[in-house]
């Protein structure tokens, strides 16, 4: 297959991971875990969703820091943060 003229965009790590977790926490968080049915207790505990995202993004902190500098680093943190609270 001839690769000429094809253009491979990569996203940045940053939008790579804020998908990440928001696929985690879609796919992972049952529809009533926030609003139970009125017969039900409020657990206000972490959820699945919540859980696996925290390891996600632990995860990809880790690589970061292992392979960047402390300035790049800093604003991949910043990055992270500001697009999850978007």
């Amino acid at each position: 297959m001839n690769q000429v003229g094809r253009l491979l965009v990569i996203p940045d790590p940053a939008s790579l991971t804020r998908s990440k977790v928001e696929h985690i926490i879609i796919t992972k968080t049952q529809p009533r875990e926030y609003y139970p049915a009125e017969d039900q207790v409020l657990d206000l505990g972490i959820t699945v969703g919540c859980a696996e995202a925290i390891k996600c993004l632990e995860l990809h902190c880790k690589l970061v820091k292992g392979s960047t500098s402390r300035e790049v680093l800093e604003v991949f943190y910043q990055e992270v943060g500001i697009r999850l609270i978007a």
